[in-house]
């Protein structure tokens, strides 16, 4: 059997004319733009067969981080404009969110995370921009972040890790305006909801089902709460281990025509796997 013929991952997407320089095609590889057969490859020196599928999620990152790709999906799927709102992005990080918010005309972004030191420079430098740092949110009051007279958000972006969204969401209901205006985005990551039974190798769900029966639990959290999730989609791009994210609206608002339910999570779940999960 003859063997098959393999080439550098970044060197290939040049070939393929799928970028046009080296340097642009490393930085999707890097930034994990690039599925080969449906697997995402972060080394841009990787060896691949010629002939593998190769799928292009993004060509070039306009944003600091990956979450900004994921939110700007989110913001557009769900019709949310950020134009002269005051947001609060909760699990900032490098500040993906953040930016993508200003770029879209946020009049001020309130930046949480319990870290320290990963915030953007340039973004850290921003007047429109406050940071708070080595802060967890589950003890969070609204004293600390606004003034007596300061207006609260009505957009609020939620990515966090290694903790349920069950245990901060009450806690971030207190920290947005009250309002049939407030939108509340979580990205709702399943391996951090999950038992650990449910959560496979490398800390990757796969199985339909427990996706499915996350986010209709979830659902009913935040009915238990007196809120509504307005809308439910998948993030364009997995985690930075491949698995699956989903995004929901939740509002106050309890008169909204698209309020979710068990079907439309169903729908969800599908069509995510069939554009976003591994082969098998």
């Amino acid at each position: 059997m003859p063997k098959k013929q393999k080439m550098r991952l970044d060197s290939l997407l040049l070939e393929k004319q799928l970028f046009p320089s080296r340097e642009q095609a490393r930085s999707a590889i890097i930034q994990g733009a690039i599925l080969v057969e449906k697997e995402r490859i972060t080394k841009p020196g990787t060896f691949i067969d010629l002939n593998s599928e190769i799928t292009v999620l993004f060509t070039t990152n306009p944003y600091v981080g990956r979450g900004g790709i994921k939110l700007e999906s989110a913001l557009g799927y769900f019709e949310i404009s950020a134009m002269d709102k005051i947001c609060l992005d909760i699990g900032t990080s490098t500040g993906g969110f953040t930016d993508c918010l200003l770029k879209r005309g946020a009049k001020l972004v309130y930046a949480v995370d319990v870290g320290y030191g990963q915030f953007d420079w340039s973004l850290r430098k921003d007047p429109r921009v406050v940071l708070f740092e080595r802060t967890n949110v589950r003890y969070l009051m609204p004293e600390k972040v606004y003034k007596e007279e300061d207006p609260k958000a009505t957009i609020c972006a939620v990515d966090l890790s290694f903790i349920s969204l069950s245990k901060v969401f009450k806690p971030i209901i207190d920290l947005v305006e009250y309002s049939d205006e407030t939108h509340i985005l979580t990205l709702f990551k399943p391996q951090f909801e999950a038992l650990r039974s449910e959560v496979g190798k490398k800390g990757i769900i796969t199985d339909r089902s427990i996706h499915e029966s996350l986010l209709v639990g979830y659902i009913e959290n935040i009915a238990n709460l007196g809120m509504y999730v307005r809308g439910a989609t998948y993030s364009p791009i997995t985690g930075s281990a491949g698995n699956i994210e989903f995004w929901f609206d939740v509002t106050f608002n309890e008169n909204d025509t698209n309020l979710v339910n068990d079907q439309t999570i169903i729908n969800v779940v599908n069509e995510a796997h069939q554009k976003l999960a591994k082969k098998k």
